[in-house]
């Protein structure tokens, strides 16, 4: 099965790049505020009034950009779909966040681009060599140090992060196969606004929606810019390069999580832990190198 031709922007690694690595500061920033917040609300509270908040400024962004008239395709299936996804991820990763130190979890979850690489060479076509697949495995080796340093061992919210990759992973996918003639406002209140259906069902098994005190709103106001801007950015990075080109500037988030756990939660991760995020991190930067240096031969000999 071959994938669908899409009406993509002209390629810009570059951009593309950039566009990942705000949208990777974005998340973090995010998900610090949630954790911060987490001893307080419960996860079901908490996703519900951040995506209220996110869903307010992208539906504003639309407004202001004149694209009300696109929010109706927010109802098409492919963008259902992925919004679908990416409210299934969101819950697991904001539970297990609540448990695990943000750079653990942030590093398990990172292991999603070489996900997406596999899986971009099986359902997108894109070319993956033995090299880049080696790096997968490496990477994945690393999830592995990573879940299993804890006391726990590998306890269910280290299984959580593993379901964050598996669920960000077909996101990323199905981000892929959306046509560019949707906006990304559009796609980004898609999400924003299923995550809070979603939100709604767990609050209610958690004994009902909370209402926040006065710095808790403004901590969950904060999270939803953040959110929105991770949300946006995201979007735009899949439409400007290849899913296995941008996939391993994500990494830079493994480092905002790193610098957020040290020095907002007092979380340093033990030598196992480390090691593990050291070799998922470096995974990523080698596909980064291994992608550059064949963009270049392949100019080389179209120039021929």
């Amino acid at each position: 099965m071959t994938a669908t031709p899409l009406d993509l922007p002209r390629q810009d690694a570059l951009k593309g790049g950039i566009y990942m690595a705000i949208a990777m500061a974005g998340f973090v920033s995010n998900d610090t505020l949630m954790k911060l917040l987490s001893s307080e609300l419960p996860v079901g509270t908490l996703i519900f009034w951040r995506g209220i908040f996110a869903s307010l400024i992208l539906f504003s962004t639309l407004s202001f950009n004149g694209a009300l008239s696109h929010l109706p395709m927010a109802a098409s299936p492919k963008v259902v779909l992925r919004s679908l996804t990416d409210g299934i991820a969101t819950i697991l990763f904001i539970t297990a966040l609540v448990h695990m130190p943000i750079a653990n979890l942030t590093s398990i979850s990172h292991a999603a681009p070489l996900v997406v690489t596999a899986l971009a060479a099986i359902f997108l076509k894109e070319h993956v060599g033995w090299r880049r697949s080696t790096a997968i495995l490496v990477g994945f080796l690393g999830v592995l140090l990573i879940t299993r340093p804890s006391s726990g061992g590998f306890d269910r919210y280290a299984l959580m992060g593993v379901g964050v990759v598996a669920g960000v992973a077909l996101r990323d996918i199905l981000t892929r196969r959306i046509p560019s003639s949707v906006p990304a406002p559009v796609v980004a209140f898609a999400n924003s606004t299923l995550v809070v259906v979603a939100a709604v069902a767990l609050a209610q098994m958690e004994g009902g929606l909370e209402m926040p005190r006065g710095h808790q709103l403004l901590y969950l106001a904060v999270a939803g810019v953040f959110l929105s801007l991770g949300y946006l950015f995201m979007v735009h990075t899949l439409r400007y390069a290849d899913v296995s080109a941008s996939a391993p500037i994500r990494f830079t988030g493994v480092l905002w999580a790193l610098l957020s756990g040290i020095l907002v939660f007092g979380e340093i991760p033990n030598r196992l832990a480390l090691a593990g995020i050291v070799l998922i991190v470096a995974s990523g930067i080698y596909t980064l190198h291994r992608e550059a240096k064949l963009k270049r031969l392949k100019a080389a000999q179209t120039s021929r």
